[in-house]
């Protein structure tokens, strides 16, 4: 009899339910004023940085999210312990910049919150050349100032951040930009980034301009719109510049040419613009490890040079799922955009591009091309 009891305990102990090690978020989203329930509202948790949650170290990495019900209630189980940021977004609502709301989750605990949205604004407007012709595919972004007294702000110079996602003018030159919460946007029109495409040079480049019609950011007016406002169209007149390139070769710190590099023409933090604000152009080196930047305006920049990391694994090539992922983060300092991914992958091969191993080269185009660069890169660790 005493042995089945003792068997019995020890049964039970083995039995016995292990502690939750993770933590479950739940809530309600509404519309804020109305207090009307916002169903289909994508829900989505940022790990912040710290010991216990380090931040996703790869672009595209999945973060817990979750989307409403038509009661506007949602449900995240899972988390890991630790700080996150919590962010809510639907078509038609404002998007909500970083340094929202957060939220701690403890293991075996779940927490409930409520999020409001605000209607979203809308900036309507049109691109044209300086001859007035319609400009097509140019990107638009809205940005706001920074607040006074930030660690980003730049002396007595306005420094910007994005208000949410840039949009690209049509056939006619029309953009429209959506989501915007109430409150005063510069507004700006310009070349999109490229991403490595080959670039026909020409005699003349344009360059980034604001509206109305200027060059200079401290120049530029703020367009101000209240929640759920749609402005009176504007026009900006995109100025143009001669064009010229610059050229060179990536080498690595012995001597031999680097192919497949990253090399990219930023403007200059004294200018108190980064991507995705400035100019902004990009090459990749051939095999020999040469490059040329074409349409490049008179300006001083930060020339970056990247080697390539080569990876091949299954979790890399799920993370740039099969095609090309470009983020870009910000440094923990607050400063210019710093420590940013890029990644693409093919066939199964996954390449890195990471601003953490960079060199970085400061350079001048003055009315005439620049070549004969050579730019020495570190090569990443295996």
């Amino acid at each position: 009899m005493s042995l089945l009891i003792a068997l019995c305990v020890t049964t039970a102990v083995l039995q016995a339910p292990a502690a939750p090690s993770t933590g479950t978020v739940s809530g309600l989203v509404v519309e804020d004023g109305s207090g009307i329930p916002v169903g289909d509202a994508e829900v989505r948790l940022m790990p912040l940085r710290s010991e216990r949650t380090p931040p996703p170290r790869m672009p595209g990495e999945l973060r817990p999210s979750a989307r409403t019900n038509q009661e506007g209630r949602f449900l995240i189980r899972g988390l890991s312990p630790g700080h996150y940021l919590i962010t809510a977004h639907k078509l038609g609502y404002a998007f909500v910049p970083p340094g929202g709301a957060t939220v701690e989750v403890s293991a075996g605990e779940e927490r409930t919150l409520s999020l409001a949205l605000l209607r979203g604004a809308v900036i309507v407007g049109r691109v044209v050349s300086v001859s007035s012709d319609p400009l097509v595919n140019l990107r638009v972004m809205a940005m706001q100032p920074v607040p006074p007294g930030s660690r980003s702000t730049s002396g007595s110079r306005v420094s910007v951040f994005p208000a949410g996602p840039s949009v690209q003018t049509n056939d006619l030159g029309e953009f429209r930009l959506y989501g915007l919460a109430p409150g005063d946007y510069y507004v700006q029109a310009s070349p999109g980034p490229e991403f490595g495409r080959t670039v026909t040079p020409g005699a003349r480049a344009l360059v980034p301009t604001y509206f109305p019609d200027v060059t200079d950011l401290a120049a530029a007016r703020t367009v101000s719109l209240g929640q759920g406002q749609t402005s009176e169209a504007i026009e900006i007149h995109v100025a143009d510049a001669p064009a010229f390139q610059v050229s060179g070769v990536v080498v690595d710190e012995t001597g031999r040419p680097v192919a497949n590099a990253v090399v990219r023409l930023d403007s200059d933090p004294a200018d108190g613009l980064t991507f995705p604000f400035g100019r902004f152009l990009q090459a990749r080196t051939n095999a020999s490890g040469a490059f040329t930047i074409s349409n490049v305006t008179s300006a001083t920049y930060v020339l970056v040079a990247i080697a390539p990391q080569v990876t091949s694994s299954e979790t890399d090539s799920r993370v740039a799922g099969g095609g090309s992922v470009v983020s870009f983060g910000s440094a923990s300092s607050g400063g210019p955009v710093r420590h940013g991914v890029m990644s693409e992958s093919r066939d199964g091969i996954t390449t890195y591009y990471r601003d953490e191993t960079a060199t970085r080269v400061s350079i001048s185009v003055t009315q005439a091309d620049v070549s004969g660069l050579q730019v020495v890169v570190r090569l990443p660790q295996r």
